[in-house]
């Protein structure tokens, strides 16, 4: 699937018919924006739900374990330990965890880039 604009952003703002490259869109307008982007692609519906599950679906794959998929989504941990005790902010694995996502993201982006895709399993 490839988008034909010459923005930085994956959704920029647009004027009218034309898109502005130069500035993104505002948060609560993603709805909008995934609908006519995608509309051009073939794609019915989409919804920004459908990022972030493709998003957690992929650094999956990328080998992040659920526990820091989760912390990077904002999820919080429900159990009695992780309520009460653990106030650590697990900065340091998040970070590491998003630069394999970057890699993999570049490695999927620019497929003749140097990045490596994990192998996939034999189905």
């Amino acid at each position: 699937m490839t988008f034909k604009t010459a923005s930085k952003y994956p959704f920029p703002k647009m004027k009218g018919a034309s898109y502005l490259t130069d500035e993104p869109i505002r948060i609560d307008s993603l709805n909008t924006s995934m609908r006519r982007r995608f509309q051009g692609e073939g794609i019915q519906h989409a919804v920004p739900r459908d990022i972030r599950r493709t998003c957690k679906t992929l650094m999956g794959k990328a080998g992040l374990s659920k526990e820091i998929r989760d912390r990077i989504h904002n999820h919080t941990p429900t159990d009695v330990s992780s309520n009460h005790y653990d106030r650590y902010d697990y900065l340091t694995e998040k970070r590491e965890a998003l630069n394999r996502w970057g890699d993999m993201s570049h490695a999927i982006i620019q497929p003749g880039s140097n990045a490596c895709l994990p192998q996939r399993r034999a189905s």
